[in-house]
């Protein structure tokens, strides 16, 4: 290879990887103000939450608490209806 190949196949090479370098500098950077805005943003939404008390927290566990155990029953009993609806079944049929 003669000499002006090797210089134009560097020069080429030198401005690729500063085409790489600044693209991912300008990405890093990117980043950067991104999150920054994503920070003051979450701050912001935060700032409007509103906590629910401790009397409400509680009243609310109580009703799932309760509404859990209802359809713990519920379904236990239908599982045994079924049960017994399928047993009752194959009796009939002698499997």
């Amino acid at each position: 290879m003669s000499t002006e190949w090797i210089i134009a196949l560097a020069v080429v090479a030198a401005l690729a990887g500063l085409a790489v370098y600044f693209k991912v500098v300008q990405r890093v950077a990117d980043w950067w103000r991104r999150s920054r805005i994503f920070i003051k943003e979450t701050r912001a939404e935060l700032a409007k939450v509103t906590f629910p008390s401790r009397e409400d927290v509680v009243a609310t566990t109580i009703v799932v608490l309760i509404a859990s155990f209802v359809f713990a029953i519920f379904l236990t009993l239908s599982d045994v209806v079924v049960n017994k609806a399928y047993s009752f079944v194959f009796e009939i049929l002698g499997a």
